[in-house]
This record gives C-alpha cells, sequence and structure tokens, in this order.
C-alpha cells in the first residue's frame, strides 16, 4: 500500500519510480489537486499540493518512493 500524498505527478526527490496510469477522475479542492487513475487492473490515488491538470482518459505519469510503500501478510498484518 501507499498514501496517495505519496504518489506524485512530477518526479521528486527520492521518486525513484515512475508509472503510467490511465486518469479516471480528478479533482481539485482548494490547494490540491487528485487524479484517480488505473494501472492495469489495480486503481491508484495522487494526491499532490498544487493545482495540476489531468483529462479524463489521458495517459500520464506518476513518481513515487518504494520506501513510502507499506507491506502486508496475507492475512492483513503490516510486515514492514
Amino acid at each position: 500500500a501507499i498514501r496517495p500524498h505519496q504518489v506524485s505527478p512530477r518526479p521528486e526527490q527520492g521518486a525513484r519510480v515512475a508509472i503510467s496510469g490511465r486518469i479516471g477522475v480528478a479533482e481539485l479542492s482548494g490547494s490540491e489537486s487528485s487524479a484517480h487513475f488505473m494501472l492495469g487492473e489495480y486503481s491508484w490515488v495522487s494526491l499532490a499540493q498544487g493545482v495540476h491538470s489531468y483529462a479524463q482518459g489521458e495517459d500520464r505519469s506518476f513518481y513515487f518512493d518504494p520506501d513510502d510503500c507499506l507491506f502486508f501478510t496475507p492475512d492483513g498484518e503490516r510486515a514492514a
């Protein structure tokens, strides 16, 4: 698992992994922009400071640091 604020629409320091997905829903709420996107069969969310333009159906790249990921066992216990 990874928290939405750790998935960025632009490469930032430490964001070593780039992924691409298709935008499904985009929202602007004051000083933050969120994008809900699909990567294969998985749904992801990016929540970033600032105003970011997204178009529904658009393919976009997002970035994250794998050190920010949380890992769980099959029974739901946090492993790392």
